[in-house]
């Protein structure tokens, strides 16, 4: 009997132990997971404050612009003004014409005067009123083309009798790449090589605002430890599926650039072994992976 509980004493001991390593090992686990939660919430924010810091930097810069088109209009106002002196008594009136596609302002008052636009022949006409025939006479004609230019893919106001552009707005020379890296994607290690499909799914996710993106860029580095193994890394998106990836048995600083994007989806990096090594042990490591959002305006 004493033999007895002596062993009964001792899986006992034995038994708390267990339990109290268990307790142990989940605390642990618990304050890992609690600071990677709050390393990736600080970045998220991060990320967060940079994209509408970006925004803000555009909107400015697109009020700048308004503000000079705005400009240039009151300018070419107040220059017809003065080239054709009207009485502040006299009586302005718009008109149509939706045969021709012409547009015109009239004036109804002595001297008075007429401009029109055609859009036909993209022509700036000046007109006078002739009181002794009761016609009208042109006395002056430009070309001025108001349309977007396709070809150069630019707004221009151009003088073409003397090939001059009076005001000219060129498209896609402002620049912007919004990084997105997220924070779980950096230094994944022990992935296995030994069998294909995906091996690595990014928790943190970057949603698309497609206004004024052009391209979605994915860069990353990743190694493996056997040469017979193919490592494919992915930007994939919720609704695209994938945008854009890189792939090889090991690469440094490889980055790819897709076009193809929805508006408001949801985007991840996954890491897949497409071509496995005839080793067990074979594994692939992922150095780091980056998405960058491409914006010109």
């Amino acid at each position: 009997m004493d033999s007895l509980f002596a062993a009964l004493g001792a899986f006992a001991a034995l038994a708390s132990f267990l339990l109290a390593l268990v307790i142990f090992l989940y605390r642990h686990m618990e304050r890992h997971m609690e600071q990677r939660i709050s390393l990736m919430e600080r970045h998220n924010r991060h990320i967060e404050r940079h994209m509408e810091q970006c925004i803000k930097e555009i909107k400015e810069d697109l009020t700048k612009e308004q503000e000079r088109v705005t400009e240039v209009r009151e300018r070419v106002a107040k220059l017809e003004e003065r080239i054709w002196g009207w009485e502040s008594g006299g009586k302005s009136e718009w008109h149509h014409s939706g045969e021709s596609e012409k547009h015109w302002i009239e004036r109804i008052a002595d001297n008075a005067v007429r401009i029109s636009y055609d859009d036909a022949t993209s022509e700036l006409i000046f007109e006078r009123y002739n009181t002794a025939t009761g016609a009208w006479e042109e006395s002056l004609k430009k070309n001025l083309p108001l349309k977007n230019d396709t070809t150069n893919s630019d707004f221009r106001i151009r003088d073409t009798d003397n090939a001059v552009d009076l005001f000219r707005l060129k498209k896609n020379t402002v620049v912007i790449v919004v990084p997105f890296t997220p924070s779980d994607c950096i230094n994944l290690t022990g992935l296995s090589a030994a069998s294909t499909g995906v091996k690595f799914i990014s928790v943190v996710k970057a949603k698309v605002d497609a206004r004024c993106l052009r391209a979605i860029r994915l860069r990353a580095s990743w190694t493996a430890s056997n040469t017979d193994s193919v490592t494919e890394v992915r930007a994939v998106g919720s609704v695209t599926g994938t945008i854009v990836s890189v792939s090889g048995n090991t690469g440094t600083n490889v980055e790819a650039t897709g076009t193809d994007f929805s508006d408001g989806e949801l985007v991840h990096v996954e890491v897949a072994v497409t071509t496995a090594s005839a080793t067990t042990t074979a594994t692939t490591d992922l150095v780091y992976a980056i998405v960058e959002f491409i914006y010109m305006v």
